[in-house]
């Protein structure tokens, strides 16, 4: 039985405002579904849009390492460059875990 780091709960109590789809997408995302999480995220898009600081960061880091994950790297880059550009402007915002996690994405787009 695989049970999720606390990361994960964290991030889906984070961004619970819509949480079925989120809830759906993070746990697609830690089985390497990677279609069907970003299917969620797109459910929530209009409502991220309008979100604000941690809870839009959060937001542009999940989709941006969905994408990675997906082999999509131009948008890749445009939600993680959102997520870094966060995190860059308040370096508490991230844990170490996603700042790790950050940077290894974003590594990867290099």
């Amino acid at each position: 039985m695989r049970v999720a780091p606390a990361w994960s709960l964290l991030l889906v109590a984070t961004l619970a405002g819509c949480a079925g789809p989120l809830a759906d997408a993070r746990a697609a995302y830690d089985a390497a579904r990677y279609p069907e999480a970003l299917v969620g995220l797109r459910e929530v898009e209009l409502d991220a849009a309008r979100w604000k600081g941690e809870r839009r960061a959060r937001y542009a880091l999940e989709r941006g390492l969905t994408h990675v994950g997906l082999g999509d790297l131009d948008a890749a880059a445009r939600w993680l460059g959102e997520a870094r550009a966060a995190a860059d402007a308040d370096p508490g915002l991230f844990d170490d875990e996603d700042v790790g996690r950050l940077a290894s994405a974003w590594a990867h787009l290099r």
